[in-house]
């Protein structure tokens, strides 16, 4: 039986200004390394990769994508995240960036990457 595991934080967050055009952001680096993904310490996540905690600060909904180096968020086919809300994701260990567009400017985009959050 697998219970809750709570969301452990490795990298500093980094901010994503929301926008009605796509943008994308780094997830972050390690400090002092050019690791730019945390690397799995044990934690029952995404099997090889990691968690990533994104918090939308506003009210706006926002559709979400993660890529290999600079990703595009469409509303068509992003992932929504709803305005004031936090999800955790498990993503893959290739993925590097995060890209959002909204319907409206105005709201930062929080994300983190860690491990757990199941």
């Amino acid at each position: 039986m697998s219970g809750v595991v709570p969301f452990s934080p490795e990298l500093p967050s980094v901010i994503l200004a929301s926008g009605t055009s796509s943008t994308s952001i780094a997830l972050g680096n390690k400090a002092g390394t050019s690791e730019s993904v945390p690397t799995p310490q044990g934690y029952p996540t995404f099997p090889g990769g990691f968690s990533v905690q994104v918090v939308n600060s506003g009210t706006a909904t926002v559709q979400i994508a993660f890529g290999s180096g600079a990703a595009t968020a469409t509303s068509a086919s992003g992932v929504m995240v709803l305005g004031n809300t936090t999800r955790v994701f498990g993503v893959n260990p290739n993925i590097t960036h995060l890209a959002q567009i909204a319907s409206a400017s105005g709201n930062n985009i929080y994300a983190t990457a860690g491990q757990g959050g199941t």
